[in-house]
């Protein structure tokens, strides 16, 4: 993650379902978001549901960690209040970052890591999120 911890499909093992959420540091709409998902891991953590962020801009084209880009990740992560696990890029997640080609880009996986909704290109607000989880909470009962 962007703290330099090691993190694997572990973090959703305790979750009935988790909102991974693509992101960027140079994108409006990215940081816009960010406050509402914050307090939505908040909110729904004790409903079992998990937020985690993929932090898009934060490594070089191979696969380098940018020092002064994960410093900036890490101060956007304490301003905005979305102080959940904001991972970074691994090899075996490249094939998955192919599919978007514009983010914030958003979707769920199950307690096993497995994708299980649609992708959500583009920002929403708080309600419009809400209204998606308790969909796919829903779908997953």
């Amino acid at each position: 993650d962007i703290s330099g911890n090691d993190v694997n499909q572990d973090i959703f093992k305790d979750y009935k379902l988790a909102l991974v959420n693509v992101w960027g540091t140079y994108s409006g709409p990215c940081l816009e978001e960010m406050p509402y998902l914050g307090e939505l891991q908040n909110e729904y953590e004790p409903k079992g549901v998990n937020i985690a962020g993929i932090g898009a801009d934060v490594q070089d084209e191979e696969m380098e960690v940018i020092d002064d880009q994960i410093k900036l990740a890490k101060e956007i992560e304490g301003t905005t209040g979305a102080d959940y696990t904001h991972m970074i890029v691994s090899f075996d997640m490249l094939q998955l970052m192919n599919e978007f080609d514009a983010i914030p880009a958003s979707f769920f996986v199950d307690s096993g890591g497995n994708i299980v909704s649609e992708y959500y290109i583009g920002s929403r607000s708080k309600k419009d999120w809400v209204d998606i989880i308790e969909k796919n909470l829903e779908q997953q009962q």
